[in-house]
């Protein structure tokens, strides 16, 4: 992550090129990049993705949110369901190895990701990564966000402190 120092510009051309130029960017690892300028905040996702930006004067508020891997829980539903098939005890067992490791991945980690709202009620969500609560990956990710939200706030838009239940945000009429 770096903070880079902005000379004052002479002209208004070079204010306009300024404002363009990321000060802060942050490296998540994998060629994933977080940029922000004065006017925009950029995310990277990596090889061959297309690059989000979002607008600062279009931005209404940006949070960091983290919830369980309920994705994974998809694969230990298919693994149960092998245990209707009519097969030797090891396929079970196999399967239900299978099963406790897509429930042990949906409880030990989380999946983070910064919630933006936009002024006019969209919604967006850039994912950053899956991790372990104390593995390099989510350390970085808090990080960047350490680093992120009081940038962001220094330049008007709303950072909410860091959620564990985006659905929650949803369902309380919070951003």
């Amino acid at each position: 992550m770096s903070l880079r120092p902005m000379p004052e510009p002479s002209s208004e051309r070079d204010r306009l090129l300024q404002a363009q130029q990321p000060f802060l960017e942050a490296d998540l690892g994998r060629d994933r990049r977080v940029l922000l300028s004065a006017k925009s905040l950029e995310w990277r996702p990596g090889h061959g993705r297309e690059p989000v930006i979002a607008e600062l004067s279009k931005l209404e508020s940006v949070t960091l949110s983290k919830r369980p891997v309920w994705e994974s829980l998809y694969i230990a539903a298919l693994a149960c369901l092998a245990f209707v098939l009519r097969s030797p005890w090891f396929v079970h067992a196999i399967f239900g190895a299978v099963a406790l490791l897509a429930l042990a991945a949906c409880v030990l980690q989380r999946r983070y990701m910064f919630q933006l709202r936009l002024k006019d009620g969209q919604r967006a969500s850039l994912f950053l990564g899956i991790g372990r609560p104390r593995a390099p990956v989510v350390q970085r990710i808090e990080s960047v966000w350490g680093s992120l939200a009081p940038a962001l706030t220094s330049l008007g838009v709303r950072c909410d402190p860091a959620t564990a239940d985006p659905d929650a945000q949803r369902s309380s009429g919070r951003a």
